[in-house]
């Protein structure tokens, strides 16, 4: 077997990259079954977001777990059928938990700033909850957002930038990725969308993607941006209880919501989508990149060795 790694045409990697994401979330059938079964409601009652309590919630993110991260696993393994090498996929624990510790971090960074010049409102706090309560929302919250973490990472960073990276190079690729990931996450907002509200949303998944592949490039590893974006949706749904992707957060420890100038906010799609998150963004992507040991840091090539310029028909 030849290991001469050949192009992908770059819209077969945009349309198949895209089924494979759908292909990966079909557990979630599963998941509101059995969150339905553990929450005590029917199963439209679940889908429909009529039904919804602590039980439905962990109900869900388990499933993501135990079905959906193997399922994705398989689906990168045999649908996609790049080497976890080529995507640099390999396990790193080190790299996910300094990632995590960093996405923790940050959204407190934004909120602060936040307050500090618009309004934050905190409607619930942490003594209206067990302790039972709030480990089965750390639990679920935890389960749910480590399937989002891995399999948003391996289909837009891993699949998508990648492979455009091989043909463009990391810039170009980022730039074209960060609208991908943006105009899709356009779908999930469950408030009002207008056009400025749409093009500032674009703006933030370009500024996000460049986050997350500096991430990408300067770790060499996956792994790195995974468990970023684990720490900050864990900090933003399951501790802040905010609006996170234009969706309403679960259960969580706090419930916050914050108004002012939807630019400073983020409006309906929140505070990832305000002009405070898209600095942060970027300024963190900046030190990622700049700040190294001595004699420089090596980034993540994008033609490595074996790659040929050869195109598949």
């Amino acid at each position: 077997m030849s290991d001469t790694i050949r192009p992908r045409h770059p819209l077969l990697v945009l349309v198949w990259s895209f089924g494979i994401l759908i292909a990966m979330n079909l557990h979630q059938y599963l998941g509101v079954l059995i969150g339905a079964m553990m929450g005590g409601f029917t199963f439209e009652e679940v889908i429909s977001g009529k039904g919804r309590n602590l039980f439905s919630q962990l109900g869900h993110g388990v499933t993501a777990v135990v079905i959906g991260l193997p399922l994705a696993w398989l689906i990168i393994r045999f649908l996609w059928r790049r080497s976890f090498d080529w995507m640099r996929l390999r396990f790193n624990g080190r790299l996910a938990l300094g990632g995590f510790a960093l996405g923790l971090l940050l959204p407190l960074a934004v909120l602060t700033v936040i307050s500090a010049v618009g309004n934050v409102n905190v409607t619930a706090v942490p003594s209206r909850l067990t302790a039972g309560d709030f480990a089965v929302i750390l639990a679920g919250t935890l389960c749910w957002m480590s399937f989002i973490a891995f399999s948003e990472e391996t289909v837009f960073r891993g699949m998508v930038v990648r492979e455009w990276a091989s043909r463009w190079g990391w810039k170009a690729a980022t730039l074209l990725g960060g609208l991908w990931f943006g105009a899709l996450h356009l779908t999930g907002i469950e408030g009002g969308l207008t056009f400025v509200s749409a093009i500032w949303v674009l703006i933030a998944g370009v500024a996000v993607t460049v986050l997350f592949v500096a991430l990408y490039v300067r770790g060499r590893s996956l792994w790195l941006p995974i468990g970023f974006h684990l720490g900050w949706n864990l900090c933003l749904d399951g501790l802040l209880g905010v609006t996170i992707s234009g969706k309403e957060p679960g259960f969580s420890l706090f419930q916050m919501n914050t108004s002012g100038p939807a630019w400073l906010t983020g409006g309906a799609f929140g505070m990832e989508a305000s002009v405070v998150a898209i600095a942060v963004y970027l300024a963190v992507a900046i030190l990622v990149l700049r700040l190294g040991r001595p004699g420089g840091i090596q980034i993540l090539n994008p033609r490595p060795e074996g790659f040929s310029e050869q195109r598949v028909v």
